[in-house]
């Protein structure tokens, strides 16, 4: 074979090449399951090798499909657990403003009886207050 059709076969690989990654990249973008021949193409005679090459290309759209829907799921699975733990945390949040309410009620309550002499600080005043736990001196 001649330089030029070698030259030439290699330019119509590159053609083929190129049809098919515009096919698959128009199928992407669209959310197409199924790429299809351009319109450039389709006035061509039967060519094998450009059949080969869409069935490449279709291939390869159908694996990236695939990953972006692992991905997709992955990323809502995620999400979910995410969500999940906020949940979780404004249940404690609830929780403890609740407690802290009661707290802050049995704390104006004591103060009350406390002003009016009904009732001791029983931390500070009671016998039976903790206190500091220090080892004997030796």
């Amino acid at each position: 074979m001649c330089p030029f059709g070698q030259s030439l076969e290699v330019i119509l690989s590159q053609l083929r090449e190129g049809i098919g990654n515009r096919a698959r990249l128009a199928a992407e973008a669209s959310g197409e399951s199924m790429i299809l021949v351009p319109a450039v193409a389709e006035n061509w005679p039967p060519d094998p090798k450009l059949s080969i090459v869409m069935a490449d290309q279709q291939t390869l759209r159908q694996s990236r499909r695939r990953a972006l829907e692992n991905e997709v799921s992955r990323f809502k699975q995620l999400i979910d657990e995410k969500r999940s733990v906020i949940d979780g945390y404004e249940a404690q949040l609830t929780a403890y403003n609740g407690q802290m309410k009661l707290v802050q009620e049995e704390i104006a309550q004591q103060a009350a009886l406390f002003e009016k002499n009904l009732a001791q600080i029983s931390g500070l005043t009671s016998k039976g207050a903790a206190r500091p736990n220090f080892p004997a001196r030796s």
